[in-house]
């Protein structure tokens, strides 16, 4: 992905992987809660 194409997905991001927990699908990524904290710090703090 570019950063093109992250600022073009935010929400979509925010959203399914840091709120919802949808993504990654069975969490295949592994991916921590810290990690989910991050992304919400990161989108939030953009001021979205």
């Amino acid at each position: 992905d570019t950063d093109s194409d992250i600022a073009n997905h935010a929400r979509e991001i925010y959203l399914q992987a840091g709120r919802s927990h949808a993504m990654p699908p069975a969490n295949v990524s592994q991916i921590t809660d810290k990690e989910r904290a991050l992304l919400v710090a990161w989108f939030e703090g953009a001021g979205r």
